[in-house]
């Protein structure tokens, strides 16, 4: 079976359960290093495969899981900090990783001979807290909606994305989380006043974003019907006149059905 990146996304949960605080004095297993050090290996092939970095191959390679007894080196902290530094670089390209930025800059690199603290080891688990909580919004799609002659955005417009309601706010834009690479989304938009419109989407990246354009629907007042044989309202952006070569014509003037086939202003 193939394993979604929501799959992983809850394996790294988990595997951040089983790993807790160290306290001043204590000395933290070696279990629990081999443990931190998967963790920080699972990071890495999420990044790796389902965002397409491919940069921390060298550390991941250099990762090592102690085994009981041995002695935890100080490459072995300094490895997942740089580990959590290309994560950061890796998910910058999708979400706000300010937080996350703010949680590496605490982070120590331990030097030849030095003892890696019980502070070092709790500093780069709030590190990988930061990290789970970004990739918990997994791939986003970011819908803009704008108006189709003006450009300018559509508030308040509904935004349904694979049954799920949203509303764009006052630039015009609905977004939703949790969404897989390369999902198909159905996207439908409606607003009161004018047409909705229906397309779909690929995730094909982390951050999807499209816009969408919507037409005034008509009116009392920007819409007179011309009568003729079976006339059908079209949007006002594109009125089509029954003649010679269904030519376009302005919103503001039809044809009236007369014996020269003459303009009229209404």
């Amino acid at each position: 079976m193939t394993l979604t990146l929501k799959d992983w996304v809850n394996i790294v949960k988990t595997s951040r359960a089983l790993l807790g605080k160290a306290w001043h004095g204590d000395f933290v297993k070696a279990e629990d290093w081999r443990n931190r050090a998967h963790l920080f290996e699972d990071f890495a092939y999420i990044c790796s495969k389902f965002y397409g970095y491919t940069e921390l191959a060298k550390w991941v390679n250099a990762l090592r899981k102690p085994s009981k007894g041995e002695t935890i080196m100080p490459e072995d902290h300094n490895n997942c900090v740089e580990i959590a530094k290309q994560v950061r670089d890796c998910l910058s390209k999708c979400y706000n990783v300010s937080a996350l930025s703010s949680a590496i800059s605490k982070l120590r690199t331990v030097s030849s001979r030095d003892y890696v603290l019980a502070s070092d080891w709790n500093d780069l688990l709030s590190v990988a807290d930061e990290i789970i909580n970004l990739l918990e919004y997994m791939f986003i799609l970011q819908v803009h909606v704008i108006d189709f002659i003006t450009k300018e955005p559509i508030s308040g417009a509904t935004v349904t994305i694979n049954s799920i309601i949203k509303t764009t706010d006052a630039n015009g834009y609905a977004s939703l989380g949790g969404l897989e690479p390369n999902q198909s989304v159905t996207v439908e938009v409606t607003k009161k006043g004018y047409f909705g419109a229906l397309i779909q989407v690929l995730m094909d990246k982390c951050l999807v974003t499209r816009e969408i354009e919507l037409d005034k629907a008509p009116t009392d007042e920007v819409w007179k019907q011309a009568w003729f044989e079976d006339w059908e309202p079209v949007p006002p952006s594109f009125v089509q006149a029954w003649f010679e070569d269904w030519e376009p014509v302005k919103p503001a003037m039809y044809l009236a059905w007369s014996e020269d086939w003459e303009e009229v202003n209404w």
